[in-house]
């Protein structure tokens, strides 16, 4: 082969593979400013909903179950984290048993711990075992006031004297519904944006074969540098062999 053609080889190798690195050097920059900046986006608090969470990574089921209340649908994510629309409420360590609004009080009961909001959703009150909460409960009920189903029968909360009292009456106890699938699709997710972001700036976002890539991208930036240095020389020389024109 020779050095016109090697040249030309080179030449034609190294702006086709420009073009390819290119796009993902700009996906990059692009990734790596934003990440650069995510505190002032906010971006580690802005979750992906349910339905673009499930596309992305977990492949799961989206549906949700709750409490449709005044103020829209309460439900949890994951046993923990409870939402009333896409507004954060305390978060359960234990499964949610389901929630009740008493003017001017939101009741939202977990199996080991009960929050109280006042009507503006500021927590009020949050009881557990270690304050006389009846763990576990398994349901509750309207009993002109909150009333639970525990191991030991039936109690009744008293807001005032924080105190739980037996109850005898036979109530129709609540059950938690499904969500409607628009809501429970646009519910948020455990993953942040933040979290997608770094993600596909290191190439994990398609799995271990994502890293490779990403590797293979690397060399290619490398070979790019070095082929460009190698056209250059030989730029250099060229136009060095070519005489000037005399004036």
């Amino acid at each position: 082969m020779s050095k016109r053609i090697k040249k030309r080889w080179v030449l034609r190798w190294h702006r086709r593979a420009g073009v390819i690195s290119a796009l993902v050097l700009l996906l990059l920059s692009v990734t790596g400013f934003l990440l650069n900046h995510s505190q002032a986006f906010g971006l580690a608090s802005k979750k992906l909903s349910r339905a673009t969470a499930s596309w992305l990574y977990t492949h799961e089921d989206i549906s949700l179950t709750g409490q449709r209340l005044e103020g829209g649908w309460l439900y949890q994510l994951d046993t923990a984290a409870i939402y009333l629309g896409t507004q954060p409420l305390q978060a359960c360590g234990s499964p949610l048993v389901g929630a009740l609004q008493l003017e001017p009080f939101l009741f939202v009961v977990c199996e080991h711990s009960l929050h109280v909001y006042d009507g503006e959703f500021q927590l009020q009150e949050s009881l557990n075992a270690r304050v006389g909460y009846p763990a576990p409960v398994t349901a509750i009920a309207n009993c002109d006031g909150l009333c639970l189903n525990t191991s030991t029968g039936t109690q009744q909360y008293n807001f005032e004297s924080g105190r739980f009292i037996p109850f005898g009456s036979t109530l129709q106890w609540l059950k938690l519904q499904p969500l409607p699938k628009n809501i429970a699709a646009a519910a948020p997710s455990a993953f942040s944006w933040q979290r997608l972001l770094l993600d596909v700036h290191a190439g994990r976002f398609l799995g271990s074969w994502g890293i490779w890539i990403l590797d293979v991208f690397v060399l290619l930036f490398v070979l790019l540098s070095v082929s460009g240095i190698f056209l250059w020389i030989k730029q250099g020389r060229s136009c060095a062999k070519t005489p000037r024109a005399e004036p």
